[in-house]
């Protein structure tokens, strides 16, 4: 077992030092935000209160982001567990890998995060109009026993998904094949009225969030309205996207075939993202509401922004890992439109499209939407000049350097995959 995982180590070193960079960055900004939390008591106030939650949801957000990073690893590793479930190993021995594969990793992970929280916190202190008093025994405390949680949690997911990839193997394995009957090709389509009521309620939520944005007396409520509407758009890329897809299959979008083609590949994308678009249509208005509280306290004030960043950078390097997962899957496909006679230059066309839709639909029309909602709280004093900036510029900054990331990598694997004979004979 230890000679196997020295392989596939040697072998995927590229995407283990990928995963240990993003488990750096994640946890040292797991370890800041646990500082921040720890150089207040909370006897002092309401307003202590409220600045130790801040710091808490971003570590909660850090913790939760993390299993999600686990788990997009994991896709990538379902045909490696096969193999060693296929080689007999024994539950000592799958135990014996996912301790030394996963938690060495993680150990590696937090260890230098630790290292590297403790550099930003004096980064932080130096050019910080507030100073963060804090004690390092209660900090490594709270920092190692939130790193405990996330390797219970993770042995907890890996291992219950060795034993559903065992149980698929022992289906398979005991199938009999049955007698089958005539085959009618006559398929009956059946009324779409799920989808239907799904669109109904995402347009609603679109219409109800543009309505309440626009109501000035509503202010208080911009972040709710903000929420609503991510969730709504979301709601229509993933369920009335491809029930418009089966609608105008045959109508349109067969005598376009390069339309088809994007919106397929859009479809996918957004599935793919999907889980952590939801958490940044949750945290974003949180944090607003923090904004709008209006606590006029330079550690208050200091105590959000740097949560605040933090929280973003956080979701921002997942939507780049998650990505990069996903960026394998894609490898058939451009192999088939080879096969086709599609040129190089038509498939870089399809897949900047992609990037493009996509850019528009999750970063763009929410920015306009989000800058709207920010200058609105701005004429009625819900937030200062510097912090109006500061929200806008790193929300759009950050996600436009994304949309350009995703293109660059569509592009990258393109030309690697078109001009490579080894992903041909993978994929005849």
């Amino acid at each position: 077992m230890f000679d196997y995982l020295k392989k596939i180590i040697k072998s995927q070193w590229k995407m283990y030092s990928f995963l240990i960079l993003i488990l750096l960055c994640l946890s040292s900004f797991e370890f800041v935000l646990l500082c921040i939390y720890s150089c207040f008591e909370i006897n002092q106030g309401i307003d202590t209160i409220l600045l130790r939650f801040i710091p808490t949801l971003g570590v909660f957000v850090s913790m939760f982001l993390t299993l999600l990073m686990n788990n997009y690893f994991l896709e990538s590793k379902k045909e490696e567990f096969s193999i060693i479930l296929l080689s007999g190993c024994r539950n000592r021995e799958i135990i014996f890998y996912i301790i030394v594969q996963f938690g060495v990793l993680f150990l590696i992970g937090d260890f230098l995060g630790g290292v590297l929280g403790i550099g930003l916190m004096k980064i932080i202190n130096l050019y910080s109009k507030y100073y963060f008093y804090y004690i390092y025994d209660r900090v490594f405390c709270l920092y190692i026993a939130f790193f405990i949680c996330k390797i219970i949690y993770i042995y907890m997911i890996n291992f219950s998904q060795f034993i559903q990839i065992k149980m698929s193997i022992s289906d398979y394995l005991t199938h009999h094949q049955q007698k089958t009957s005539k085959v009618s090709f006559k398929i009956k389509k059946q009324k779409p009225i799920k989808e239907i009521l799904i669109t109904i309620l995402a347009v609603l939520m679109i219409v109800f969030s543009l309505q309440g944005l626009f109501q000035i007396e509503n202010s208080t409520l911009l972040p709710i309205y903000f929420m609503f509407f991510l969730m709504g758009e979301l709601i229509l890329i993933n369920t009335t996207i491809p029930f418009m897809y089966d609608l105008l299959h045959d109508s349109y979008l067969l005598k376009n075939p390069k339309g088809l083609t994007v919106l397929s590949y859009v479809m996918n994308l957004s599935k793919v993202l999907g889980s952590i678009v939801y958490v940044l249509s949750v945290v974003v208005p949180v944090c607003l509401v923090v904004y709008f509280l209006k606590i006029d306290s330079l550690a208050y004030v200091s105590v959000s922004n740097i949560s605040y960043i933090m929280m973003l950078l956080m979701m921002f390097i997942c939507f780049i890992l998650r990505f990069q997962v996903y960026l394998p899957q894609i490898h058939q496909e451009i192999v088939v439109k080879k096969a086709l006679g599609f040129r190089l230059k038509e498939i870089q066309s399809i897949y900047r499209d992609v990037a493009v839709v996509f850019v528009l639909l999750i970063d763009i029309f929410p920015f306009i939407l989000y800058g709207t909602m920010l200058y609105l709280a701005y004429l009625q004093n819900q937030i200062t000049y510097n912090n109006m900036l500061l929200l806008s510029l790193s929300y759009l900054i950050l996600f436009l350097i994304y949309g350009c990331y995703i293109n660059y990598q569509y592009q990258k694997t393109i030309k690697e995959v078109y001009f490579n004979v080894k992903y041909i004979n993978r994929s005849e």
